[in-house]
């Protein structure tokens, strides 16, 4: 796995993206998220507002819960 994410971050386009963002920042108003939640909605709301896709398999992730959650979730098809 760590040779995967290696070569990756050696790829053209690889971005770092700082954990810089708060909550309320990305939020839908008067979303309620579970503990279970945070994580992935946080990662979501990181991808949609620097301008990113989160890939995922997990097709439980509340992307409405997230400004612009819908357009930066990208479900990878099993």
């Amino acid at each position: 796995m760590l040779s995967i994410l290696r070569s990756q971050c050696e790829s053209r386009g690889w971005q770092f993206w700082a954990d810089d963002l708060r909550l309320s920042e990305i939020l839908q108003p008067d979303v309620t998220i579970t503990h279970s939640q945070l994580t992935d909605v946080y990662l979501l709301g990181l991808a949609a507002h620097k301008g990113g896709k989160l890939a995922t398999l997990d097709s439980r992730i509340n992307a409405r819960a997230v400004r612009g959650g819908r357009e930066a979730l990208f479900v990878i098809p099993v």
